[in-house]
């Protein structure tokens, strides 16, 4: 049984991990079940003592805020350029497979129903990515507001307001940059 401070560590260092690759990456797969034990003995300790409440409130806030960065940050690899339909399931957590099943069979339903042939008949919808292209993503802080922006991968990101953090393409992150739109975080 890890201690808050523990876990909270090492969800950084997953997030980190994950941050610094496209490809998702292994996590151990109680992870969640880990941090929802936490959470709930957390919550425990809640109404002892008001500063102690405090500390607590902050240390629920930290930990909610790195898994969900990381699940967003996971998520966002999966469905990006349709590779939930063939990311290999031993990297995915158990509530993320779960997620992906349920795609799955959502689109295998509707090319079934529009198209009328089953999706492994279709052409490998990798095709559809532009062979051998690899996203660079860079972390920027936005200095101001910002519309939606389309960006060289062909994804609409955004609006944007001051303080918001995102993952863009990298010729993007710098474009933005050079303009003073944001600052790329290294």
């Amino acid at each position: 049984m890890s201690t808050y401070s523990d876990l909270l560590t090492e969800l950084y260092m997953y997030l980190k991990r994950e941050s610094e690759v496209t490809d998702l990456q292994p996590l151990p797969q109680d992870l969640l079940t880990r941090v929802r034990d936490t959470i709930t003995r957390l919550r425990a300790e809640l109404g002892r003592a008001y500063v102690r409440d405090q500390l607590v409130r902050a240390e629920l806030e930290a930990l909610s805020r790195v898994t969900i960065a990381l699940l967003l940050l996971r998520l966002d690899k999966l469905f990006t350029n349709l590779k939930f339909l063939s990311t290999e399931e031993r990297t995915l957590l158990p509530e993320e497979r779960e997620l992906v099943t349920y795609v799955r069979e959502k689109v295998r339903e509707l090319v079934r129903k529009y198209l009328g042939v089953d999706l492994s008949e279709v052409l490998p919808l990798q095709r559809y990515v532009v062979p051998g292209e690899r996203r660079e993503l860079k972390l920027v802080r936005f200095l101001r507001d910002h519309p939606p922006l389309m960006c060289s991968d062909l994804s609409i990101y955004g609006p944007f307001t001051k303080e918001d953090i995102a993952y863009i393409p990298a010729p993007d992150a710098e474009k933005l940059r050079d303009k003073g739109v944001a600052e790329v975080v290294e």
